[in-house]
């Protein structure tokens, strides 16, 4: 929604006013890649996840969980850990320093930024920590149903 009001009021001042922003740009390329990170978690978290269900299909449930714990705890979850560090750390000396963005003419602190960036990824490495134990529970037998993809033909009224 935010974005949507962003590129609105651009698209207002720079036609219907010929004064474009500043910092139009640079808040719509953050919102999109803040949305798209936090996003991540969220899906992760709903079971959305794309698969690859032509090969799934093949190898039966418990071997499945088996195959996503070892993807989780040897690949994902190190890799996650370490893009997060990198990140807070990342957002820790963009505070310190009082980083701007280089490229941009308005040129607006980037700690906000990377702030949501290393929330978001350790989000997302928190929900993946907690699939590896739901799918280690699955492998060992202990949980016999797969968590339910949301219904998204279903329409909620407000």
């Amino acid at each position: 929604m935010a974005l949507a009001i962003a590129l609105m009021i651009e698209v207002v001042a720079r036609y219907g006013m010929n004064a474009p922003t500043l910092w139009a740009h640079d808040v719509s390329r953050f919102l999109t890649a803040l949305s798209f990170l936090l996003a991540a978690a969220w899906c992760q978290h709903s079971n959305a996840n794309i698969r690859v269900d032509v090969f799934a299909a093949r190898i039966g449930k418990k071997r499945q969980a088996i195959l996503e714990s070892c993807f989780l705890a040897f690949l994902l979850l190190p890799a996650l850990a370490a893009i997060s560090h990198a990140s807070l750390r990342r957002a820790i000396s963009s505070f310190s320093t009082g980083e701007v963005d280089p490229v941009s003419p308005w040129g607006p602190r980037v700690w906000p930024f990377f702030a949501v960036v290393a929330f978001a990824l350790i989000a997302l490495w928190l929900q993946c920590a907690m699939t590896l134990v739901d799918s280690i529970m699955r492998a060992t037998g202990s949980l016999k149903d797969e968590p339910a993809a949301p219904n998204t033909d279903k329409v909620e009224p407000i």
